[in-house]
């Protein structure tokens, strides 16, 4: 029994890092994206929004 434990921390532990990094690359991936579409984006929202209310 002993022996187990140590096991299923490292395995836990080891499921954590890798979900946790996931989640980083994505934010990291996200946040580029929107610095690189924010210009363009806020562009295309402006003439959105003055063609409606037009």
């Amino acid at each position: 029994m002993p022996q187990l434990f140590p096991m299923n921390w490292i395995m836990i532990s080891s499921t954590m890092l890798i979900i946790l990094i996931m989640t980083m690359v994505l934010i990291f991936f996200f946040k580029i994206n929107n610095t690189l579409n924010l210009k363009k984006n806020f562009f295309k929202i402006n003439t959105k929004n003055t063609m409606f209310k037009w």
